[in-house]
């Protein structure tokens, strides 16, 4: 029944491609930096994970932040939007210069990535209930969480498949493209919803 909620609006089906895209570009940041930053980067796993905790603290914060200023918004699509970019510029950011980067560069970025590729879930999620009618809202919401489980499951493979074919670092390149895909679908799903 959720699934085929997806199927009659093409609002939900954009949706859950972002939601998919960047569950995957969340859970790879948390899954793979400090392996990133003590194969490719040199540094000690105690370096490496307080730069992730530094990450992890951007989420948190952007979590609660995103939420009290969405609630202060007629549409959250244009912080979405926002936030898409911003986790898309952060990978690819990461991958390009992270192994060479500045220190003092390098931690703004990772608090950055953070408040945006692990800020979005809850404003998103809110944006879904939204497309339709409150009795609904459970169905859609489970509908695109299901999808973006499938981003949440298939990201990891394929990211560590292209680090160990590749490397780390052109993996998270990879990953600012994929951020860019599920900027693609909010724009696909905001011209839907207009239509």
């Amino acid at each position: 029944a959720a699934l085929s909620t997806l199927a009659r609006l093409p609002v939900l089906r954009w949706l859950a491609v972002a939601a998919a895209a960047f569950g995957a570009v969340q859970i790879c940041l948390n899954s793979f930096f400090v392996t990133f930053a003590v194969r490719e980067r040199g540094v000690t796993l105690v370096t490496a994970a307080a730069w992730l905790a530094a990450a992890q603290l951007g989420g948190l914060v952007g979590r609660l932040f995103w939420g009290w200023r969405g609630n202060h918004m007629r549409s959250v699509m244009p912080l979405l939007l926002a936030l898409g970019v911003g986790m898309s510029v952060c990978a690819a950011l990461l991958g390009a210069f992270g192994t060479r980067m500045p220190e003092p560069l390098l931690w703004p970025l990772l608090v950055t990535f953070g408040l945006t590729a692990s800020g979005w879930n809850g404003i998103f999620l809110a944006e879904v209930a939204r497309q339709v009618p409150a009795p609904q809202a459970g169905t859609a919401t489970a509908a695109v969480l299901v999808v973006m489980t499938a981003g949440l499951v298939a990201g990891p493979l394929v990211f560590s498949a292209l680090a160990a074919t590749l490397s780390f670092a052109s993996a998270f390149t990879a990953w600012g493209a994929l951020g860019a895909l599920g900027v693609v679908a909010l724009l696909r799903a905001r011209s839907a919803r207009r239509g």
